[in-house]
């Protein structure tokens, strides 16, 4: 049977510590070792945050969830599939008609992605004119340190 995330990583770490000490490594080196194992493979919630129904949710006068909060464009929704996508996971806590929802909206993920491959065909384009020689590496690392910084628009979030 295969070993869960919390054996795997107790071996790794028990191991990998022996085996630092054993070939006299100094133990402020296998503390520093012991806290990128920690951060790369120590199980945990990993991004996930609890959250206060109440301030991502907006509910009507006999406590139904009327809104929901995007947590990608930060706006305000109407509480159903056409607008959020349902969590099959079932550890989400928002309900609406027996069906539990994301808090991500379907209309700010197609933002998202639509972005994402403008970016990458973008990202591809310069990278070509640099290996091209039409525009120096230098030029080539500014555009695309800017595109980098550049964020999705989700102006056109909208219920």
């Amino acid at each position: 049977m295969a070993k869960s995330k919390k054996e795997l990583y107790a071996e790794v770490s028990s191991n990998v510590t022996k085996l630092l000490q054993a070939n006299g490594v100094s133990d402020a080196i296998v503390a520093e070792v012991q806290k990128a194992i920690d951060a790369s493979l120590k199980p945990g919630k990993f991004g996930a945050t609890s959250v206060n129904l109440d301030e991502v949710t907006k509910k009507d006068s006999d406590g139904n969830i009327t809104e929901i909060l995007c947590n990608v464009s930060n706006k305000w929704l109407p509480a159903s599939v056409e607008y959020f996508y349902e969590d099959l996971s079932g550890k989400s806590k928002i309900v609406v008609d027996g069906v539990a929802l994301k808090r991500l909206s379907r209309q700010a993920e197609a933002i998202r992605k639509k972005f994402i491959a403008a970016q990458a065909k973008e990202s591809q384009k310069i990278t070509a004119q640099v290996l091209n020689e039409e525009i120096s590496n230098a030029e080539g690392k500014q555009l695309l340190a800017d595109l980098a910084a550049q964020k999705p628009d989700f102006s056109e979030v909208r219920a």
